[in-house]
C-alpha cells in the first residue's frame, strides 16, 4: 500500500489534490477571519456619514481616564462604576457634537484659522507680564491639560459653532 502511495506521489493528480486542499483551508480561515475583525470595531456613534468606531471610543475613554489620573493623582482608583460614566459621557458629546457639526456643514458653517489666531492670540491665560501672547504659555498650558494644539483648536472651533447655534434660536 506505502509503495502505491509512494508511485503516485509526484503524480499531478496528487499535487492537485493538495492545491485544492490548501486553496479550501486558505478560503475558509481567510473568510473567517475577514469577518471576525469586521465584527470587531463597529461604529458606535453614526450621524449621517460621520461615524465613531469602537476603537475610536476606546482611545478617547483612555485619554480621558489618563487626564483624569493627571488632574486627580494617580492614587485615584478607576471603578468600572466610573469608567461607565465616563464613556457615556464622551459618547453624549461625541453625538452632540457630532449631530452640530452636520447642521453647521449643511449650512456651510466654518471657522476660519484668522479667527481661531486671533482667538488664541488674545486669550489672557497664554499672555506675558506686557500683555503679548505668548506661545510657550500656550503650550504649557496645553501640557497641563494633556492636549495637543490641534485637539485644542479643533475643541474651539466645536465650541464657536456651537455658540453660534445657541444663539441664533
Amino acid at each position: 500500500m506505502i509503495s502505491k502511495i509512494r508511485k503516485y506521489q509526484d503524480s499531478w493528480l496528487t499535487k492537485a489534490i493538495l492545491a485544492l486542499t490548501a486553496l479550501s483551508f486558505m478560503s475558509l480561515f481567510g473568510i473567517t477571519g475577514y469577518v471576525n475583525s469586521a465584527n470587531k470595531n463597529r461604529a458606535v456613534i453614526k450621524v449621517d456619514n460621520i461615524e465613531i468606531l469602537q476603537d475610536e471610543m476606546n482611545v478617547k475613554l483612555n485619554n480621558s481616564i489618563r487626564k483624569a489620573k493627571n488632574m486627580f493623582g494617580d492614587s485615584v482608583e478607576v471603578t468600572e462604576e466610573i469608567r461607565k460614566n465616563i464613556l457615556q459621557g464622551l459618547v453624549k458629546d461625541n453625538l452632540k457634537n457630532m449631530i452640530i457639526q452636520r447642521e453647521a456643514d449643511k449650512e456651510n458653517v466654518s471657522i476660519s484659522d484668522e479667527l481661531i489666531q486671533k482667538i488664541i492670540s488674545s486669550q489672557p491665560e497664554f499672555m506675558d507680564a506686557s500683555g503679548r501672547f505668548n506661545p510657550d504659555l500656550l503650550r504649557r498650558q496645553l501640557s497641563y491639560f494633556d492636549m495637543t494644539e490641534k485637539e485644542y483648536i479643533a475643541d474651539l472651533k466645536q465650541n464657536i459653532i456651537k455658540n453660534i447655534y445657541a444663539t441664533s434660536f
